[in-house]
């Protein structure tokens, strides 16, 4: 699914036509190669989730994993059915990347998805948006210490 055009930026990660991505979602569709999930905001717009929890990606790298089957309680004791769970911290964050538990202080980071004419949907993983703390933008935020 992943096509890249050759000569291309290879951070430029195209993963298909948005009607597609919309098909296949959900779940998330991940690629662990590039460490990131494509999901939908609350608006229903494609998001790319970066895959390591900001938390302590710093001192160590950790990846956050899709569990389809595993249900939280979230805000007003609603029940979120599907989470991304942290297994080094116990963060765990939904299908959106809100955080829902766990120490992290802020959601879950992502990066830009576009859609061009063509309905193809790309990725850029050269730029890395920071997750809310606390539903207020933040901007002090970096990649986990891998080669990704």
């Amino acid at each position: 699914m992943f096509l890249m055009q050759p000569n291309e930026d290879p951070r430029l990660i195209h993963v298909g036509s948005r009607d597609r991505l919309a098909r296949n979602i959900p779940p998330p569709f991940c690629d662990p190669q590039h460490h990131f999930c494509i999901s939908h905001d609350s608006n229903g717009n494609l998001i790319a989730l970066y895959t390591y929890d900001p938390h302590i990606r710093e001192r160590r790298p950790c990846e956050v994993a899709w569990h389809a089957d595993r249900e939280h309680e979230g805000a007003n004791g609603t029940i979120v059915h599907g989470t991304f769970d942290d297994p080094c911290g116990g963060s765990v964050y939904d299908i959106t990347g809100h955080r829902l538990f766990g120490p992290t202080p802020r959601d879950l980071d992502s990066f830009p998805v576009s859609t061009s004419n063509d309905n193809s949907t790309v990725v850029d993983t050269r730029t890395l948006i920071c997750g809310k703390q606390r539903d207020v933008e933040t901007h002090d935020c970096r990649r986990a210490p891998a080669d990704d």
